[in-house]
């Protein structure tokens, strides 16, 4: 009875990576396939809508610096996952300071590339020690009950799909910064610019 619950848990978490895994191969068998033009500020609004509880709980105030003309090419939904995890990273891992602080940005670079930077913080990391694995599957460098090792996996294989990068810096108790490449729209897509 005693090994119950993490057999449950152990099972619920293979079956999470499955699923993930399953995700990835979506992915690189579809790569460039349902790309859309989306406005990145109100798909950022969605997220943030969709964790606002989180944030208050956590502490962690938000800006965000991103003009309403900035759209991306993207896959919607993968687009969704990338803002969803760099978002609740930034709450996973603040420090318990009271200016704990996630500001988001974008510009437009004059080859047309859109930067969309995630800059916190919060705990950060020595890069020099973990930032060979940083993008590895099932790789966590804090002790977080809810780490499972996987979001910055998709992340860099979403962007990859869609012909992105993503770039980080990080120090010790002072923050993380992540910068995402992506292509602008060199061919004409369909026009789901959300509203």
């Amino acid at each position: 009875n005693e090994l119950l619950p993490i057999l449950q848990q152990a099972s619920n978490n293979l079956k999470e990576a499955v699923e993930k895994l399953n995700e990835m191969l979506k992915i690189q068998k579809n790569g460039d396939l349902g790309k859309v033009k989306l406005r990145l500020k109100d798909e950022l609004h969605k997220v943030l809508m969709t964790l606002e509880g989180s944030f208050q709980e956590a502490g962690l105030r938000v800006q965000l610096l991103v003009d309403e003309d900035i759209t991306v090419c993207f896959h919607p939904a993968y687009l969704q996952s990338v803002l969803l995890n760099m978002c609740t990273n930034a709450i996973r891992y603040k420090r318990a300071i009271p200016d704990a602080l996630l500001t988001i940005s974008a510009a437009e670079a004059s080859d047309k590339t859109i930067s969309v930077v995630f800059e916190d913080n919060g705990q950060g990391m020595d890069l020099a020690v973990v930032g060979h694995k940083l993008f590895g599957m099932f790789q966590t460098f804090h002790q977080h009950p809810e780490a499972k090792g996987v979001g910055l996996f998709m992340v860099k294989h979403q962007l990859e799909a869609m012909g992105g990068e993503v770039h980080v810096s990080s120090k010790v108790d002072m923050g993380t910064k992540f910068e995402m490449i992506i292509p602008g729209c060199l061919e004409p897509l369909s026009e789901r610019v959300t509203a």
